[in-house]
């Protein structure tokens, strides 16, 4: 990622461990479409390819043939959104200078690992990137890794509050498809080889423009993914035995095991909120005890019993009360987007917004 060393760029990085097979992680990563339905987000479908915007992909061995790069171009017009808005009559934006000359939605993978994606103009400049550093940890366990490089940057903490929430929108969906993934891989291993059967490019039917990537993705996957360290002796012990039961959503989505433990910041955020939720209740005991003090002495000659029993009227009381519990309530609440958060509600309301970025028709 170059603009991670250029003059003028900053960068933030976020890390969480997640019990997804990398190469699963990959192929979702660089699968623009599914982005408008899983995370409702329409910036995605610039990413997209149609008829009118077709995706042009380019592959480049490096390294005397050891190294592999492929990049998707596309047009960075909105194309899903497109349709969507003539097909419910919604009024299109003033038309912009990126329509007229549009940047090109370009996204890049080195394998194994890096990848890359940014709006870039002619002269191949952008203002924001995005890395992914996507690490196996073993067959079905992957670290991933993301560097955001822009002109601006925030406290890492609320970055890790955008991509924890980002990624749990789909990852236990791709937990539950591991099973058929990683079981199609087994089966297809013969002797000490496979990938000769494109195992891994059977499992989908490929009907998107946006495709053309997933396609040669899945064919690099199929012949490489033996050489992986350990994975071919892994798979091969799950041709007789099948796969473990999919893991709890609870399992899988687990925020403090696979990013709050490993990420001293998001650590600190989470040992502030106990801090505060402690000092908060610290603070109304002493201010409930000091009022009952003063009120009990406050028949006596101690001037100082008596102002404090004046200043702590009941009004007082109560605001500082209140004041106390609405920022235990708010460490509280922050300290949960550091754990687990993510349950069917949550889905749900996400499924709901899908019609905001593609109404089916009536």
């Amino acid at each position: 990622v170059p603009e991670m060393d250029m003059p003028g760029y900053k960068v933030q990085h976020f890390v969480r461990d997640f019990p997804v097979d990398w190469s699963i992680l990959i192929e979702n990563i660089l699968d623009p479409d599914h982005g408008l339905f899983a995370h409702q987000t329409a910036g995605f479908d610039l990413y997209s390819a149609s008829k009118n915007a077709p995706q042009e992909v380019t592959e480049e061995w490096t390294d005397d043939g050891k190294g592999w790069t492929i990049t998707s171009r596309v047009d960075a017009v909105k194309k899903l959104q497109k349709v969507n808005e003539m097909r419910t009559g919604q009024k299109s934006k003033k038309e912009s200078k990126n329509d007229v000359t549009p940047q090109k939605a370009t996204s890049t993978y080195h394998a194994p690992s890096l990848m890359k994606t940014a709006r870039r103009d002619e002269n191949g400049t952008t203002a924001f990137v995005i890395g992914f550093f996507v690490c196996p940890t073993g067959t079905g366990k992957s670290r991933f890794m993301a560097t955001a490089v822009g002109k601006a940057a925030t406290p890492r903490w609320t970055q890790s509050l955008f991509f924890n929430n980002f990624l749990d929108q789909d990852t236990y969906l791709l937990a539950t498809q591991q099973k058929h993934v990683l079981e199609a891989e087994a089966k297809a291993t013969t002797g000490a080889t496979f990938g000769t059967t494109n195992a891994r490019k059977k499992l989908y039917v490929y009907r998107s423009p946006t495709e053309k990537m997933a396609v040669k993705l899945a064919s690099f996957f199929d012949a490489t993914l033996p050489r992986a360290p350990n994975r071919l002796a892994a798979l091969q012990t799950l041709k007789n035995a099948p796969l473990a039961p999919i893991p709890s959503r609870n399992a899988v989505l687990d925020r403090y095991e696979q990013h709050t433990r490993v990420c001293q910041d998001s650590m600190d955020v989470v040992q502030n909120c106990n801090h505060i939720m402690r000092s908060s209740k610290v603070a109304s005991l002493v201010l409930i005890l000091a009022k009952a003090f003063a009120s009990i002495h406050n028949k006596g000659t101690n001037e100082i019993v008596s102002r404090t029993n004046d200043i702590l009227r009941p009004s007082v009381i109560g605001f500082f009360l209140g004041l106390s519990a609405l920022a235990s309530w708010l460490a509280k609440k922050m300290r949960r987007e550091f754990s687990f958060k993510y349950e069917n509600s949550y889905r749900d309301k996400d499924m709901d917004k899908i019609p905001r970025v593609w109404k089916d028709p009536a």
